[in-house]
C-alpha cells in the first residue's frame, strides 16, 4: 500500500458547494464524483501513498470500520484508473494480499479469457453462470480488454493468488442516468460470488448509479442463476414476451440505495 497514485495530465476539475466534484477528460468526457470519491481525488497529490488516503479517510470518516475504508479507496483507485484520471508507478494492483477481489486490470484479461472458457466447456453444472452471448470470439482476451478500457463492459473479478473464483461483467457503466445491466456472471461457489456482487454494487454507488437489471430466459429460471439473483434482492420486474429471437424474457433488477451524502 506503499503505492503513490498520480494523477494523469489533461485533466479539469472543479469542486461544487456540495462536496461533489466534476472531472474532465479527453477519454470519458465529464464525469461527477459523490462527497467520498471527490475527497479521495483530492488526496490524490503527487506525494500521499494509497495508505497514506487511507488513513486520511479514516479521519474524516472515524465511524467507518478500517476494512471498509480500505476497500473504498482501492475501489475508488480502480474506478479513477479505468476512467483514465490517474496512472500508477510499479505495482500490479492496489490490493493488499487478503483483498481479492476488483476491477480487471492489465495483467488480468488473458486469465479473465480463460476462465469463461471454462464455463464454457462446463456440461456438468459445476458453474453458477450467466452468458449474454455465447459466441467465444466475444470473449478473447483482445476484445475483452478493448470494452474494459472503453467502458463498453466493465469485467470485476476475484482471485487469490493466480486462481480466478468468481467474474462478473457489467455494462452501461459509463451511461449517465442509465441503468447497468449484468452481461456476464459466473463462480463455483455462491458465497464467493456473493462477496463479488457485493463489491460491484459498491463501485456502482460511487458512479451514482440507482439500478442494475438482468434479463434471463424462461429455461434460466430453472437454474442456480435465480436462487443468486433472490438472494442479492433482485425482483422480477417485467415478462417480455416473444423479445429476443422469439423467445420470452424475464427482467429482473434492483434498486441501489445511495448514502444520504450522494
Amino acid at each position: 500500500m506503499n503505492e503513490i497514485p498520480i494523477r494523469n495530465d489533461n485533466l479539469l476539475f472543479r469542486t461544487e458547494r456540495d462536496g461533489t466534484m466534476m472531472v474532465v477528460n479527453d477519454y470519458i468526457g465529464i464525469k461527477f464524483l459523490n462527497n467520498t470519491a471527490a475527497y479521495i481525488f483530492n488526496n490524490i497529490n503527487g506525494t500521499n501513498t494509497v495508505e497514506d488516503i487511507v488513513n486520511n479517510l479514516k479521519n474524516k470518516y472515524s465511524f467507518y470500520s478500517e476494512q471498509d475504508l480500505r476497500q473504498d479507496v482501492i475501489e475508488c483507485l480502480y474506478s479513477f484508473e479505468s476512467m483514465k484520471f490517474i496512472k500508477r508507478n510499479n505495482c500490479n494492483n492496489y490490493l493488499l494480499d487478503d483483498i481479492k477481489i476488483g476491477l480487471a486490470g492489465e495483467g488480468d484479461f488473458g486469465n479473465v479469457s480463460n476462465f469463461i472458457a471454462k464455463c464454457f466447456k462446463d456440461t456438468n453444472n459445476a458453474y453458477i453462470k450467466y452468458l449474454l452471448t455465447k459466441n467465444k470470439n466475444y470473449y478473447s482476451d483482445i476484445a475483452i480488454r478493448t470494452r474494459h478500457f472503453h467502458l463498453l463492459e466493465v469485467f470485476f473479478v476475484h482471485r487469490k493468488s493466480e486462481e480466478y473464483n468468481a467474474l462478473i461483467s457489467l455494462m452501461g457503466l459509463n451511461s449517465a442516468g442509465s441503468p447497468v445491466n449484468i452481461s456476464f456472471l459466473a463462480a463455483k461457489d455462491m458465497g464467493v460470488l456473493i462477496d463479488t456482487y457485493k463489491y460491484v454494487e459498491n463501485v456502482l454507488k460511487i458512479y451514482k448509479k440507482k439500478k442494475i437489471k438482468i434479463l434471463l430466459l424462461e429455461k434460466e429460471k430453472e437454474t442456480k442463476i435465480l436462487n443468486f439473483i433472490n438472494s442479492v434482492g433482485f425482483f422480477e420486474e417485467a415478462f417480455l414476451k416473444k423479445e429476443n429471437n422469439n423467445q420470452d424474457i424475464y427482467l429482473y433488477s434492483k434498486l441501489l440505495e445511495m448514502n444520504s451524502s450522494d
